[in-house]
Formats: C-alpha cells, structure tokens, sequence
C-alpha cells in the first residue's frame, strides 16, 4: 500500500512538472502591474501561443451569471466610441465585496494584436484567493493566470473591432443554446470573443467567422455578443432557438434584443426579479426580449435619443466623458440577492484610435487612460 502511495505521489508529480513544462512553453503572464489604488485592476503581458495552453480552454466552464451593459456611439471628432460596464459579484470568504480585473495585452504571430479584460477573480475556484490586492502578494501563484485568454469578457484590437460579452436569461420551457449543425467545430461565447478579436478586423467579418461555428451554453447559461468596428458598424449576435440572430443595435444589457417579448418578463417565476413596461417613447426600433436589465437599457437608450443628430436619427454623438457618465448612471452596487450586480469596471474603447478610458469599482474619479 505504501509503494502504492509512493508511486502515485511520483506520477502527481510528473505529470504536474510536464503540465508546468507545456504551459510555460506555449504561455506566460509578464509585466503584472496594479493599477487603481485598491488593487481591483491590474495589467499585464501575455507571451507564447495561447492557442496551444492546454488551461486555456478550461475557465470557459466558469464564466456565468454576468450582468453588464454596453452602448455604441461617437464623441465630437467623430471618434466611433463603444462604451461598457462589467457587472460581476464576488465576494471573499469574509463577505466582503471583492474582484480582481486584468487588463492584458496579446500579441499572436500571425493574428491581430488585441487588449482585453479578465475577470480573474473567477478563477478562486481552484481555491486560490484571487482578489482584490492578491497579485501584490508574492505567495500568490501566477502560474494559473496563463489561463486567461479565455476568462477575457471584452476587448479591442489593432483594427479597432470590440467585442463584449453579456449574459442573458432562458425563458421557461426554453432550452439553452446547442448548436449542432454539420461540419462546424463547437464553441461557447467566451472563445468566440478571442476568436474573432484575434482574426477579424470588422464586425461583417465576425458575423462571417461566427456562422462557422456551433454555440454552445456555458454551464446552461446564454450570452450575447455585442460587437463594434472602427468603421461605425454595430451589432448584437444573440442564439435562440439554436439559430444565430443579427441585430443591428446600439445598445444592450441582459435581455434579448432581437425579439418582441419583452412583455413575458413581468411574469414572476423566480428568474426575472424586474418588472417591466416598455417606457412609451422608447423608439418602435429598440426591441425587448426577455431577460433583466430593462432599467438600465433604458438609460441609454434614452441618453443615445438626446444624443441624437437630427439629420440622421441612427447617428449619436456625445463626448467621451458623457459616455463615461452614462456608465456612471447605471452602473450596479453591490447586492447580495443579485450575482449580476456589483460594477467592477467601466470603460469606454475608442475604436477610431484604439485606445480606451477605464475605471473600477465605480470610481470615476480616477480614469486610466490605455492605448492599444
């Protein structure tokens, strides 16, 4: 029994030195820097080819219960500006509002070169306590950060294409999203996003790359995908009824954009904790399907209406600034009957110079500029 245990211990041993071996070759975490005060956002370099990390594709399993929201519009120079809140609660083993965001730039061989966000407190899974300040502690290992690619839930490249991920709710009696289509490989919204941030420059040509795929459902949670280009095109890729939905949107929170069902959500079954009444003078073009975050997809779209040029009723233009306050409006406090609340971080992406504006924990008095 005992040369047993040893054996097995040698093995264990091995086959995490061959792990480490295999990680370390294909990716590695560089240049981990704080940047807000409190330690909710950092930022760092990812190196070596991410594709081949076999723990790459494993935190694609932990992704769920987003909130987020997300609007389109241009700023004074005409600068094409997609703005975005993250909402994600967590919380340490003492109860205390935590989260741990990193700002992390990819630079693959022969693909586009792209800056995106993690939510990394998402790996506490594994019993690691990655929050807020940990990556200033030394004993904390990064080794597992190398996973990151794939736990990123918004982003822009060198083209200037966005791309952000925002949960959305099943109705009763629906099944979540299982493609099954022949000849197309699987993938989930989380890999879609790196997907197309790495190898397409337009939102036409991630429309064109998502249709090759099966989507899936994260742990039967549903997502949509919000996508912007630096030429001024907008959408949101939605998949109900296992069939992918174009629709041409600016704006997006956790309901369904694509279907006129917005009136189910004020049946209360346990799910949708809001009642909903489409507001009169929303536009006939803004649709709600079911799902939460009414409130908030009001806000903007109310701002983007006094936003609006009267010549061309589907331009809007505000300043970065204003975008910036719009976030501020409905960003979420923390409540702890709600996992889609709490505001990690806010930013808006200029997609014309490839730079964005963030900030955490709905501290806008501090803003940090980055460039791409």
């Amino acid at each position: 029994m005992i040369i047993v245990k040893i054996l097995l211990g040698i093995l264990a041993i091995i086959v995490v030195v061959m792990l480490f071996a295999i990680v370390m070759l294909s990716g590695n975490i560089k240049n981990i820097k704080r940047i807000d005060e409190e330690g909710y956002l950092y930022s760092c370099d990812y190196t070596g080819k991410y594709h081949s990390n076999p723990l790459a594709s494993l935190p694609v399993r932990l992704v769920s219960g987003i909130g987020c929201s997300a609007f389109f519009t241009h700023n004074e120079d005409g600068d094409v500006l997609t703005a975005r809140n993250f909402d994600q609660a967590h919380v340490d083993k003492n109860g205390n509002v935590t989260g741990l965001n990193i700002i992390i730039r990819f630079a693959p061989k022969k693909k586009y070169r792209s800056v995106c966000i993690a939510d990394a407190a998402f790996l506490s899974v594994i019993k690691i306590p990655y929050s807020k300040g940990s990556l200033d502690n030394k004993k904390v290992p990064t080794f597992p950060l190398t996973a990151l690619p794939y736990l990123c839930v918004d982003g822009i490249n060198e083209k200037g294409l966005t791309a952000s991920i925002l949960a959305l709710d099943t109705k009763k009696g629906e099944t979540f999203v299982n493609q099954s289509f022949k000849g197309r490989k699987k993938a989930n919204v989380s890999q879609l996003l790196r997907y197309v941030l790495d190898d397409c420059a337009t939102v036409d040509e991630a429309i064109a790359l998502a249709s090759k795929y099966n989507m899936v459902n994260i742990l039967a949670h549903d997502f949509h995908l919000f996508l912007t280009d630096a030429n001024g095109k907008y959408v949101v890729l939605e998949w109900r009824y296992n069939e992918m939905q174009v629709v041409y949107t600016d704006a997006a929170t956790n309901c369904y954009v694509g279907f006129d069902d917005g009136e189910d959500a004020l049946r209360d079954d346990g799910t949708i904790k809001e009642v909903f009444e489409k507001p009169d003078d929303i536009p006939d073009r803004y649709h709600y399907g079911y799902g939460h975050g009414f409130d908030r997809l009001t806000v903007m779209i109310r701002s983007l209406m006094w936003a609006t040029e009267s010549e061309d009723p589907y331009y809007t233009q505000m300043s970065d600034e204003r975008a910036m306050d719009v976030l501020s409006e409905i960003s979420q406090e923390y409540d702890a009957e709600s996992s889609t609340s709490c505001t990690q971080y806010s930013v808006v992406y200029n997609n014309t110079k490839r730079t964005f504006d963030i900030c955490a924990v709905r501290d806008y008095k501090n803003v940090y500029h980055f460039s791409l």
